[in-house]
C-alpha cells in the first residue's frame, strides 16, 4: 500500500508539476487579457470623440464641484461653530469646577477649625471633671 501512495506524495514530482502548470498558464492569460483591456480603454479615452464628449460634459461637472465645495464649506462652518460652542461649555465647566474646589477648601478649613474647638472643649472638660473625680475618690 505504501507503494501506491508514495508516488503521489513526492513534493517536487512530475505529477505536481502537471497540476500547477495549467494554473500558471491561466494566471498568465488573465494578466495579458487585463493588460489588453486596460490599454484599449485608455485608447478610447484619448480618442477625439471621447474628448469632445468630455468637453461638453465639463460644465455639469464644474457645477457639481461648486456644489461639493459649497457643502464642504458649510460643513466646515458647522464644525467651527460646534467647536466654539464646545469651548464655551468647557470654559463654563472649568469655572464651576474651580468654584466647587474653592467651596471644598473653605468647608475643609471650617471642619478643621471645628475639630480644633472640639478638641479644646474635650481637654477643658477633662481638666474640669478630672480634679472633681479625684476629690470624691479620697
Amino acid at each position: 500500500m505504501s507503494d501506491l501512495f508514495g508516488a503521489d506524495h513526492d513534493e517536487g514530482g512530475p505529477a505536481r508539476q502537471r497540476r500547477v502548470l495549467p494554473w500558471v498558464l491561466v494566471v498568465i492569460l488573465l494578466v495579458i487579457g487585463g493588460a489588453l483591456f486596460w490599454a484599449s480603454n485608455r485608447a478610447e479615452k484619448n480618442s477625439p470623440t471621447v474628448a469632445a464628449n468630455q468637453s461638453t460634459e465639463q460644465p455639469p461637472a464644474h457645477d457639481e464641484t461648486k456644489q461639493t465645495l459649497a457643502s464642504l464649506q458649510q460643513a466646515v462652518n458647522d464644525l467651527q461653530s460646534a467647536r466654539q460652542r464646545d469651548e464655551g461649555q468647557v470654559a463654563d465647566l472649568q469655572r464651576q469646577l474651580s468654584a466647587e474646589q474653592g467651596e471644598r477648601k473653605l468647608l475643609s478649613d471650617q471642619i478643621g477649625a471645628l475639630a480644633g474647638r472640639v478638641d479644646g472643649l474635650e481637654k477643658a472638660r477633662a481638666e474640669f471633671t478630672g480634679p472633681a473625680n479625684r476629690r470624691r475618690g479620697r
